[in-house]
This record gives C-alpha cells, structure tokens and sequence, in this order.
C-alpha cells in the first residue's frame, strides 16, 4: 500500500530507487518514468533554449580547456521535499542561484539540483566527460534537440548492486550547433557527516584528461587495495593467533581480544567494500546501517576486553568496577537506541544522530580510561599508550582534514590513514599486552607453587625433624640432637630463602639437598646411604629452586623405605651433550611394588608432580624421564629419574 501510494503521488526518486534495486543494468538514454515525451523547448534565433533564469552558460571558448570546473557556471536548488521531478525542477529555474551564493545550503538532508547551459557554437560534435566524487549519487538529464537523455553515475543507494568500476565518469555528448541544458540531481552522502564541506565535485574534462584521470584512479585505487588488504591481513593475523592462544591455553582474555579485533576487521571490511568487491559491496545501501552499529560494537568490545585484560574485581577495584559495569550498561542502551532512531528516521538523521552518540562516548572513554588509570595496576599502561594511539589517529585525520579545507595544505597520508595506523598501533600494544599479561600470571602462579611447595614440605617435615630432635634429647644424645638441629636450621634457612628466588645456582642446590638427606639419614638411622655428584664446570649454572628434592624425597619414602637390606640414593649432576642432565637413582623396590603399597588417600607424591609441571613451565626444553631397573631375573631393583634441563646458561 505504501508503495502504491508514493507511485500515485509520482515519487520518481522513490520509483528509481525500486527499479535500481531490481535491475542489474545501468539505464542510459531512456525516458525518466512519470516524465512526458520530449518538451516542446522555445529556441532563440540563435539556437539558444529559453530556460527563464540566469544565464548559468558555458561557452564553447569556455570548453577550450582540459578541466573545467562546472559548478563555476551552474546554478543550485534545494529541494527540501525530496519529491521533485525533472518537469517541476523546469519549472522553478527562476529560483536556482549561482553555487556561489548558496555555499553552506548543502543540507544532507535533502535532494540537490544543478543546472547549467552548455553552448556547442562549432561545427563539430562535442564530447567531454563529466567527473565526479566515487560516493556521490547523480542523475543527469541532458535536454537537446533529440529530447531527454538520462545517465547515472556514482554509487549511492544502489542496494545490491556493485559499483562497476566507471571511475565516476559519465560521457556528454554536445551537438554541432546547438545548445544543450544539464539538471543534475544529486544525493546526499549521509555516511560523511561533513556532506560537501569539502566541495562538491563536478569537472568536465576531455576525452584525453578523462583517460589521464582514469589511468591515475587506476593507479590510485591499486595502492588503496595493496594497503586495505595488507591492513586486514594483520587484523586477520591477530584474530587468528589470539583464537590459537586461546585453544591453547584457555583464557578468556585471548578470546576477547579477538572478537575485539574481529568488531575492527569487519568495520573496515564494510568501510572498503568498494575497493575489495566483497559481497559485502553489494548491499551499500544496508552497509551504512551495519557500519553506524559496528561502531558502538567497538566501544563495547573495547570495555568488555579492558574488563578481563586487566581482571577488574569489585573488591580490588571498586571504583573501575563500577565504572566498567556501567559503561557496559550505557553502551547496551545507546545499541538499543541506535537501531530504534535507523528504524524511525531517515538514514542521514540517523547517521547524525549515531555521530553525536558517538562524540559522547569518546568523552565517556577517557573517564574510563582515567579510572584504569587510577586502579589499573601494572597491566594499565598498555590500555592508556593503545587508547593514546588510537585517539591519536582520529585526532590527526581530523585535523588534516580541516588544514586541508582552510588552507589548502594536504597532510593526508596515502594510501593508509591516520586512523588506520592508530588502530594497527592500538591492537599491537595490547597484543604486547597480553603477552605481559601472560608472563605476570605466569610468574605469579610460580610464585604461589613455590610457597605452596614449601608449606606441603614444612609441615610434615618439620613435624617429624623436630620429634626426632626431642628423642634424641630423651635419650640423651646431645651431640647427634645438636648437630641435627644445625642441619635442621640450614635447611630450613635455606628453603625460605630460594623460595622467594625464581633462579638459583647448582651449588646452592645440591648443598640444600644435602642438609636434607643428612636429616633424613639421622632420622632414619642411617639405615640408607647417599652421594652427591656434579660436574665442577656446572656449579655456577642457574636452576629453578627445589627442583631435586621432591625426588629425593620420593625416593626415600617410596623406594627405600619399604627396602631391606642395604639401601642407596645418588644424585648426579653432568652434561650430555648440549642438555644439562640431573639423574636421581635408588636401589628401592621400584615404582609398581611402591604404587601398589601407597596409602589410596596419599598415592603418588603432589611435591613429584608440582615439580614437573614447574620444570616444564620454568624451562622451555625440559623434561622429566622415569626408569625402572631390573636384575637378570626381571625382578625390580630401582628406579631412576632423569631431569633433563635443557641448554642452560651460568647464573650472571
């Protein structure tokens, strides 16, 4: 019913718009529906069409030149109901001025009419072409002595239709003689809320600068091409390596990186369709509404990923915590508010709307990059130098843009933008960032592992050492309770000391696992034995602390304990090859006999299994390897340890 009634009321724009939107094929040379056939037009003697306003003429001396400029000739008229046909627009050439007096009339809300005359006093057939900007939108009506010829050109509101590549140019065809009058209507662009700020574009240029101006589009449009795919290749890379970070590991921040990156990639895959012909270039005329909600998706995913960059916890971080709740509130909202006004008002309100919106959300941001600022922690300064980077950008475009309107100096980069280089600089820093990230909570947790690992070793340790001082007191052996004590004492200084050590020498290792077998031997009488060995060259190189113990440990209470007979532990320390190698054996009654007479609530030992997972984690090459010994009988006589650890370096 609508649509019936606009034909009724004889919207051409609106017919053109539908017929556009089914058929494939640019029309040329037709008659412009609901127009009349071709007017009855008055001639002067002198050939010269009667149009009832200025003059708005273009001679032929006028046309000596490569380029000219048409609108320095044509005359503007606003049409402020978006409603009016070629015949009615005749009908008010009284009121078209000089483009001259209406600059600053361009509203983007409305249809904008040009008329110029174009005096063909030669003999010969003129031909130029008439060249405009790729974004806008022109229906020209040429009217001559063969009637009413109609062209398009430009590419908005083409929905589903690419944009074929004419590089914005449309051929006039003057005759001999003759006076030709040009209405040229042309759309807004409501994307670019500086509409024609910067000029429209209208030149008329010979067939020779018309191949000129093509070659150098040409060459021109390459190297937005090269540098829009380069541009997305890395976006694409991040997206990728995040999404793998995130297999890999399992923490949420990598996956909100990339759908962060993701919201960026798609925003200017829409932006450049018409460099790239994706098949998001054949649906401009929705590309405006995805991009205006695209950019409020970038405010959220940025929020939402500063919430789990930086682990944002009500109780450390009241303050950023509520900021980010509520930012992330707002930003729903204004979601929710963007799509009810494209639904309810024309597409360059909207758009306006979406960039006051927009404005506000920038000032939001640095409120909120302010109170990272605050309360961030380490990780802030990457959230503050990215945001730094991006707005950055956006301010330089901004401001070439206005030197180049006043002053004529163009500082633009081509073919990237500033935007673009501050949204690459953005997503690398916290790329970095996240690489920081992931070593701090790698530190920490090893820090935590470590004194977990020495408050599991503590207790029972401790427990036991100090009842088997007081036996021997009891018994009265004070020289064995007090040289136990000493080794008790170094023992335990020391293991406080290389737990708060990421990095200790082999020396200051193997000396701590020797205070621990002495005790042990005391404790248990002497009932097993021990030795020592390291390469002398090996002494200075840097381990990760308590790294052998837990071993050692192991072995005593699962392999030799359970043993008769005599009982023995080593530890050696030597190179093979190019891999350090610290070998643990004992003569216990092997792993199976061990696993099958543990106490089900304490199988296996949490210190053995701590350490490996540290060795691996600390040491990129390392690994831990068991085997079990057997005499000629197959019967099990030990097991041994080996923790190779890789290429290491001397402690500085």
């Amino acid at each position: 019913m609508q649509i019936s009634e606009k034909l009724w009321k004889g919207d051409v724009r609106f017919f053109h718009i539908l017929k556009r939107f089914f058929d494939s094929t640019p029309a040329h040379d037709e008659k412009p529906p609901g127009l009349p056939g071709p007017p009855a037009l008055s001639f002067y003697p002198s050939g010269h069409l009667r149009t009832g306003g200025g003059e708005f003429l273009i001679s032929a001396s006028d046309l000596k030149t490569d380029s000219l400029c048409l609108l320095g000739f044509a005359g503007h008229y606003c049409d402020s109901t978006n409603r009016l046909d070629l015949t009615e627009i005749r009908q008010r050439l009284p009121s078209f001025v000089p483009v001259s007096n209406s600059v600053g009339n361009y509203d983007l809300r409305f249809l904008h009419w040009f008329f110029v005359r174009i005096d063909n006093s030669t003999t010969d057939t003129l031909f130029r072409q008439l060249h405009t900007h790729p974004l806008f939108q022109l229906t020209i009506y040429q009217i001559d002595s063969r009637g009413i010829r109609t062209k398009n050109l430009g590419q908005i509101n083409r929905p589903f239709r690419n944009f074929s590549g004419s590089y914005n140019m449309a051929e006039l065809e003057i005759l001999p003689g003759e006076e030709s009058l040009f209405f040229i209507k042309a759309d807004d662009r409501p994307w670019e809320t500086k509409g024609w700020s910067n000029g429209i574009q209208l030149d008329l240029l010979t067939p020779e600068k018309g191949k000129e101006a093509i070659q150098q589009a040409i060459l021109k449009d390459l190297d937005f091409r090269v540098a829009t795919v380069a541009f997305l290749a890395v976006l694409f890379f991040l997206i990728v390596f995040t999404s793998f970070m995130y297999v890999q590991n399992k923490e949420s921040v990598y996956i909100y990186y990339a759908l962060y990156v993701g919201v960026i990639f798609i925003f200017y895959m829409a932006r450049r369709s018409y460099l790239l012909h994706t098949p998001l270039s054949y649906v401009n005329g929705w590309m405006l509404y995805l991009e205006a909600l695209l950019g409020l998706g970038f405010f959220i995913g940025y929020v939402h990923f500063i919430r789990i960059f930086l682990d944002v916890d009500p109780e450390r971080s009241p303050h950023l915590y509520r900021a980010i709740r509520g930012a992330i509130q707002v930003l729903w909202g204004a979601v929710f508010a963007e799509i009810l006004v494209l639904l309810i008002s024309p597409l360059s309100e909207a758009l306006l709307f979406s960039e006051w919106m927009r404005n506000g959300l920038y000032l939001a941001g640095g409120w909120l990059v302010f109170r990272v600022y605050q309360e961030g922690g380490k990780l802030s300064k990457f959230i503050i130098w990215g945001t730094f980077a991006l707005v950055t950008g956006g301010v330089l475009v901004f401001a070439t843009d206005q030197l180049a309107k006043y002053t004529g100096i163009n500082l633009r980069l081509h073919p990237i933008s500033y935007t673009q280089i501050g949204v690459l600089t953005e997503t690398l820093i916290f790329a970095l960032g996240l690489g920081y990230r992931t070593r701090l909570v790698r530190e920490e947790k090893m820090e935590a592992e470590l004194r977990y690992l020495k408050a599991q070793m503590n207790p029972h340790f401790v427990f036991n050492s100090l009842n088997s001082i007081k036996d021997l007191i009891q018994r009265g052996q004070l020289e064995e309770s007090e040289a136990y004590l000493t080794k008790f004492a170094r023992l335990l200084r020391g293991v406080l000391s290389f737990s708060e050590r990421t990095r200790i020498t082999v020396e200051e290792e193997l000396e701590l696992c020797q205070h621990y077998l002495r005790l042990e031997a005391l404790r248990f009488d002497h009932r097993f034995h021990f030795e020592i060995t390291a390469d002398p060259e090996l002494m200075d190189y840097a381990v990760p602390p308590l790294i052998f113990q837990p071993f050692l440990e192991n072995a005593i209470w699962h392999g030799l304990l359970p043993q008769t007979g005599e009982r023995w532990v080593s530890l050696r320390v030597f190179r093979r090859g190019d891999q350090v190698v610290g070998q643990i054996e004992d003569n216990g009654v092997g792993r199976a006999r061990a696993a099958a007479s543990a106490d089900p609530e304490k199988k296996g030992s949490f210190g053995v299994r701590l350490a490996k997972e540290r060795l691996k984690r600390q040491l990129l090459h390392a690994e831990v390897l068991f085997f079990d010994k057997f005499d000629k009988f197959g019967a099990p006589e030990g097991t041994i340890v080996e923790l190779a650890l890789g290429h290491l370096t001397p402690r500085p």
